[in-house]
């Protein structure tokens, strides 16, 4: 079963606090650590999660001009040689059903 958007941002959120929670300040901060790999996983499948419904997409966009972290990743990141706003744009593209 594919998580829902909502379930993937909840989750994010969740790894995100408990990253934080393991630092005592913001310099110490390890990328390579459990809790930042899970929130870095949960982040790039919110960004490539297909948007079913303009419903969805909302979500989506509140999110991301919310969170600063995945913003940056989408202005300043490239996925295998292609920047990742690229996927994000992709996942919007709400198919009709005929």
């Amino acid at each position: 079963m594919t998580p829902t958007l909502w379930t993937l941002i909840v989750t994010y959120f969740e790894a995100q606090v408990a990253w934080e929670a393991i630092f005592d300040k913001p310099q110490d901060k390890d990328g390579a650590s459990p809790e930042f790999i899970k929130m870095d996983e949960v982040q790039r499948e919110i960004i490539e999660y297909r948007c079913q419904s303009l419903a969805e997409i909302s979500v989506k966009a509140s999110f991301l001009l919310n969170d600063d972290s995945t913003m940056d990743r989408l202005i300043n990141c490239k996925r295998n040689g292609e920047p990742v706003i690229n996927f994000l744009l992709r996942s919007m593209i709400v198919e009709e059903e005929e």
